[in-house]
């Protein structure tokens, strides 16, 4: 297992890779960065740094799943909440056949998020969680990318 680590306005963002596909994403690195040195790699700094300049508003890139069937659908579904947009847990759940809490659930243990965006997801009441915590740098991170997201959104129109 390899891992890559791209810097961007968030901080250290490290992917796990192995057998040229990702399999985890963690958005809270403290890893220096390092040069791409495979095209997969220059794949996810590109996409990286297009995502948060505002010119991509998905990402297209190889990935293993390392989850339960039902955490992969909940996350797949995820690809489908249009960028600069947001759906509470309830409204999600409605649409797969689900719990609010087993949404969130399988948010909070999201193994690859940006790459499948559980920051668009929200609690009826506000902002909600993410990655577990409902306050500190993590809650911070979903606040940019949801304004980064809705900026670049706007910008377009």
């Amino acid at each position: 297992m390899d891992t890559f680590i791209v810097a961007s306005p968030v901080g250290k963002i490290e992917f796990g890779i192995s057998n040229n596909q990702i399999h985890s994403v963690n958005l809270y690195s403290r890893k220096r960065p390092c040069l791409p040195d495979s095209e997969l790699e220059m794949a996810i700094e590109n996409q990286v740094n297009d995502y948060f300049s505002g010119a991509r508003n998905f990402f297209n890139l190889p990935v293993k799943w390392e989850t339960t069937d039902f955490r992969k659908k909940i996350c797949q579904a995820l690809k489908y909440i249009p960028y600069g947009k947001t759906i509470t847990y309830g409204e999600l759940a409605k649409q797969l056949a689900s719990s609010p809490r087993a949404v969130g659930g399988a948010c909070r243990n999201n193994p690859l998020p940006l790459l499948f965006p559980c920051h668009r997801v929200v609690a009826a009441s506000g902002l909600g969680g993410f990655s577990g915590e409902t306050s500190g740098h993590r809650i911070e991170v979903k606040k940019f990318l949801l304004n980064l997201e809705c900026s670049s959104r706007d910008s377009d129109n």
